[in-house]
């Protein structure tokens, strides 16, 4: 719908198509000659977790060990010109869109995917050709020298902001350990950015707390949540160098009076001031703003209501308070980062601005002028800024004198291009956040109708609820009512029944009781007459026979006791003779009792001799550890004592003599330079055509500026 409501190409022409397809999917080495080799630097990109058009890479290294001179800031920037060639089909839909267009759900791109997100994009591993904006910058923050070459670089590593936040936090963490060769490049670029950012408060830019949000779609694209974004040190790390590169474009077009596009931000008009008066006034804010303001009294507001309740409207008026920034020939500064001179060189995968700051530098380097072509320049967008930018270009066109000049053809060209990807910039800006504001309002719409739909539910579910309990509860008590009635009648018949039953029961039991005792009268009756019959018949046959039992009986014991009667006198002859024996053996007995107690008496003496001597020869002979004896003289034997051990010499490494340093050396940079042309590197920069080095990368030795500027460096005017 955004992409209909503001005519926002989205489509490339089928030539921009072909030529795209025609273009090689990697770096050949035909791209090399006049290049210098950055694949040894280790520079790294640093953006969000999304992106995939990477067009920035960085590296920084001190100049000295210490620091105290500064740090060498290089900034590599994808060399889009290269591939986009002016008035080519690319170059034609690129310029009709101005810019990338960013949704929460899509982008559309202003170059083909195959240049943005391929053969552009720095990604991590390969070879790409780049921009270089190589900087010094001070211990102060100041760039005092600079200057532009085109390279081929190779990306150490793609680092999301907060991978790189994570290692600045802790350099001994997981993420740290992860990318271990680069944590030492890292606190370096950190403490470069702390000296610039020190720079920016200095020279009073403004810098607002206001939060953004993020919408999160899912895979299906619906929205999961809406979250603020959250700035890091290493979104600002990121910012403040692409700062200092933009700020050495500008500067480097303006010393070599080259046309081309600055980004201009102007000062807030007299009416918005007086509207921020009356808002701050109406706040209780004592802070004054005079007729023509300073960034820095600006930032003083941002400054001094951070901390309040309300400091993110505060700050959301100061920022309305202030004319947008254009982009214009015609150079007035950049009111809220204060700068004198200010344009865009760090995007030019997005921002058409951008591509043509590069052909311009290109052009300067290569000694020639670029001469910007007649593109075309829709109508809606000439009726969106045409007054501003006419007025804007009256102003800047008087001279000191106060007399008016007239535009160059040159210059009115370069205003139109201007004009134009001005206009784009604020038709992508509106899109997105009209798209931004549907998305969150149909969200919000989606949750409050959600929340109604979900209350109405509720309250006609606890209305049915409290109905079919009412009628429940009736229910159940005409149940209980009737079921104790019911309990009644079955407790009566129950009763009833069991009276009935238990009469009918015992009147029954009374007579089979009646017929069981007379079945068993006459069962006794009849069987007491046959037991008596059969007991008297048994009792005849058992008499007999105990009377010939007995008969037999005694007949066979008179035989048996007849010889034991003969043995018995026997046995008494024979006992009578026995105890006569064993008198006369007891007497000899007692009388021998005597002379065996004495005999061995005297041979247990000799026994207990014997076993005596026996004991003292083993014990003689055998140790008394093994004895177990408890002998007391044994603690008095000296025990061996254990020869103590020699002490191990511990190998101590013989401490290294550190070389005197001196006091200017090269650094790594340089050194891997100067390596890449004269080592082994060196070899395949001559194969390839490949030029040395630009001179100048032992600058920092260098004690004087003409001593920088005999070496191609540039100096900043400020210095």
């Amino acid at each position: 719908i955004a992409v209909r409501k503001y005519s926002v190409p989205h489509v490339f022409s089928p030539a921009c198509m072909q030529q795209a397809e025609s273009l090689p999917d990697h770096v050949v080495g035909k791209d090399f000659p006049h290049r210098v080799d950055l694949t040894d630097i280790a520079l790294v990109t640093i953006d969000g977790e999304d992106a995939k058009d990477f067009d920035d890479a960085v590296y920084c290294e001190p100049l000295k060990e210490d620091a105290q001179d500064g740090w060498r800031l290089l900034v590599a920037i994808a060399d889009v010109s290269h591939y986009v060639e002016t008035e080519s089909p690319i170059d034609i839909d690129a310029y009709e869109r101005a810019t990338s267009v960013y949704f929460p759900r899509r982008v559309i791109p202003m170059l083909p995917e195959k240049l943005s997100n391929g053969l552009c994009s720095l990604k991590p591993e390969v070879d790409r050709l780049c921009m270089v904006c190589d900087m010094m910058v001070s211990a102060e923050g100041e760039v005092f020298a600079y200057q532009f070459y085109e390279a081929v670089m190779h990306s150490h590593a793609r680092l999301t902001y907060t991978d790189a936040a994570a290692i600045l936090s802790n350099t001994r963490g997981p993420q740290a350990q992860k990318y271990k060769s680069i944590v030492n490049d890292l606190i370096h670029l950190h403490d470069v950015y702390r000296a610039l950012l020190k720079a920016r408060q200095k020279r009073g830019a403004v810098d607002f707390e206001t939060t953004e949000t993020q919408i999160i779609c899912d895979d299906n694209g619906r929205i999961e949540k809406i979250v603020p974004r959250i700035r890091t040190e290493a979104h600002r790390l990121i910012e403040e160098t692409m700062l200092a590169a933009n700020v050495c474009s500008a500067d480097f077009i303006q010393q070599n009076k080259h046309a081309a596009l600055f980004r201009v931000h102007e000062g807030p008009t007299p009416e918005k001031l007086e509207i921020l008066r009356s808002y701050l006034k109406s706040l209780g804010i004592g802070l004054q703003i005079t007729e023509e303001p300073s960034p820095g009294q600006f930032q003083a507001i941002a400054a001094a209501t951070k901390e309040r309740v309300d400091a993110q409207q505060i700050h959301s008026m100061l920022l309305r308070s202030m004319q947008q920034a254009i982009y214009t020939p015609v150079n007035s500064g950049h009111f809220g980062l204060a700068y004198d001179a200010y344009t865009h060189f760090t995007s030019p995968i997005r921002r058409y601005p951008d591509l043509l700051v590069h052909r311009v530098i290109k052009s300067i380097l290569r000694g020639t002028r670029y001469k910007l072509p007649g593109l075309p320049v829709p109508g809606e967008a000439q009726a969106k800024l045409s007054r501003r930018l006419a007025s804007h270009a009256a102003k800047s066109s008087q001279t000191s004198t106060g007399k008016n000049t007239q535009l160059t053809p040159e210059t009115q060209s370069w205003q139109a291009a201007g004009l134009h990807c001005s206009a784009n910039e604020r038709r992508a800006d509106e899109a997105s956040r009209d798209v931004e504001a549907w998305l969150r309002t149909s969200e919000q719409t989606k949750q409050t109708l959600f929340s109604d739909l979900q209350s109405q539910m509720q309250l006609r579910t606890n209305t049915w609820i409290e109905q079919r309990a009412t009628e429940f509860s009736t229910a159940l008590e005409s149940a209980q009512a009737q079921m104790q009635a019911l309990q009644k009648i079955v407790i009566a018949s129950k009763d009833e029944w069991v009276t009935t039953k238990q009469k009918e029961f015992m009147v029954r039991l009374a007579e089979a009781v009646k017929q069981a005792q007379t079945i068993v009268q006459q069962a006794t009756e009849k069987e007491k007459f046959a037991l008596l019959e059969k007991f008297s018949t048994l009792e005849g046959s058992l008499r007999e026979r105990q009377e010939s039992a007995e008969k037999k009986i005694k007949e066979s014991l008179d035989d048996k006791l007849r010889p034991i009667s003969v043995g018995l006198q026997l046995v008494q002859t024979t006992t009578e003779k026995a105890t006569q024996d064993i008198a006369v053996l007891f007497t000899i007995t007692s009388a021998l009792q005597s002379d065996v107690s004495s005999s061995v008496s005297a041979r247990q003496v000799a026994d207990a001799e014997t076993l005596l001597a026996t004991l003292t020869k083993v014990q003689a002979t055998t140790p008394v550890s093994a004895l177990q004896l408890q002998n007391p003289l044994a603690n008095l034997v000296e025990k061996p004592q254990p020869q103590p051990q020699p002490e191990r010499q511990r190998q101590t490494k013989p401490v290294a003599t550190q070389q005197t340093k001196q006091n200017e050396v090269y650094t790594s940079l340089t050194k891997c330079f100067y390596t890449a042309v004269f080592g082994t590197p060196g070899q395949r920069l001559d194969t390839l055509g490949m030029m040395k080095p630009p001179p100048g990368w032992e600058a920092f030795c260098f004690t004087n500026q003409s001593d920088l500027q005999a070496n191609g460096w540039t100096i900043h005017p400020k210095i």
